[in-house]
């Protein structure tokens, strides 16, 4: 389990527009999981690194190990309701379902929303945007040297004399 917000956003790569904080949850599953649950598959992995779509500019590196689990819809909804008794009350609880044990913990964190995968370059302001020029015909280069003769011609069919923009 993670031991801050900072450690479960970055790692973990959870983007403030999926999760807004509260509560985690652990699951024990058991063995026989496919056959108490039909359908339901877990992996493993990497966690992998996440950009925002809704906040464009947060970006979390991942890198932690993760279970995906396609649950079954009645212990998904079981799973929310349970936790968010436990976000509001700040008590753990833990319950079996279905022969799945989920272990639930308030974080009480504060420092989640709109903090960590955020980055402010000194001295520039947002949109942190640059800009770009196309390159003047004379500028382009082939990167075969033997493409001399191509470059060359290039030179000769110029839509610009050098200095004009």
């Amino acid at each position: 389990m993670p031991n801050s917000a900072e450690e479960w956003r970055q790692l973990s790569a959870v983007l403030d527009e999926w999760n807004g904080n509260g509560f985690l949850v652990v699951l024990h599953l058991p063995e026989d999981l496919a056959m108490r649950m039909p359908g339901t598959n877990a992996w493993y992995g990497k966690i992998a690194e996440q950009f925002g779509q809704k906040r464009t500019n947060q970006y979390l590196e991942g890198g932690g190990e993760q279970v995906i689990i396609n649950l079954d819809e009645m212990l998904k909804a079981e799973l929310n309701r349970i936790g968010e008794q436990v976000k509001a009350t700040g008590q753990s609880a833990s319950v079996e379902i279905n022969g799945v044990k989920a272990e639930f913990y308030p974080t009480g964190w504060k420092d989640v929303e709109g903090v960590h995968g955020y980055n402010k370059p000194e001295g520039i302001d947002p949109p942190y945007a640059t800009y770009t020029r196309k390159l003047h015909d004379d500028e382009l280069r082939s990167k075969i040297k033997e493409r001399t003769i191509i470059n060359a011609a290039r030179v000769e069919h110029q839509t610009t004399k050098g200095g004009e923009q």
